[in-house]
């Protein structure tokens, strides 16, 4: 079974908002680590999510697993432009089905958290590269 950031990762992938990490075009989408290089990068973290409880009658647990994408710009309106695109595909997430390997996952929905995050500054005054996030939950399961 993938994780939440995997499968947010490859609907990036499908949607051409990133590569895939074997391609060597730009915005390359990785999940859980973001090497140095390229400038120009996306990576998907699980992070904390919410929970809505237990449904009563069959006891099933509700939770809203956490995912953090993460976009690193050459420049600021690199950088914010790529994040505003992908928090609009995460908005514009209904029912989708998306593919990993063979598995086929149904995303009911993703809600962002919050607005796009300006993070900060990275690197030396002669490479600095802006950093962005964006914070959502998402409900799916395995289809």
């Amino acid at each position: 079974m993938s994780s939440p950031a995997d499968i947010i990762a490859q609907h990036l992938i499908d949607e051409a908002l990133g590569t895939d990490v074997s391609a060597s075009a730009s915005w390359p989408v990785r999940v859980g680590f973001q090497p140095d290089e390229p400038d120009n990068a996306i990576c998907v973290f699980d992070i904390t999510g919410r929970e809505d409880g237990r449904n009563m009658s069959t006891g099933y647990r509700v939770e809203h697993p956490g995912v953090q994408v993460y976009v690193r710009g050459s420049s600021y309106i690199a950088g914010f432009d790529k994040a505003e695109a992908i928090a609009l595909a995460l908005d514009a997430i209904l029912r989708t089905q998306i593919t990993i390997d063979s598995t086929v996952y149904l995303v009911q929905n993703v809600s962002r958290t919050g607005p796009i995050l300006s993070v900060g500054v990275t690197g030396d005054e002669d490479r600095k590269r802006h950093q962005f996030t964006i914070n959502a939950t998402l409900t799916y399961r395995e289809n």
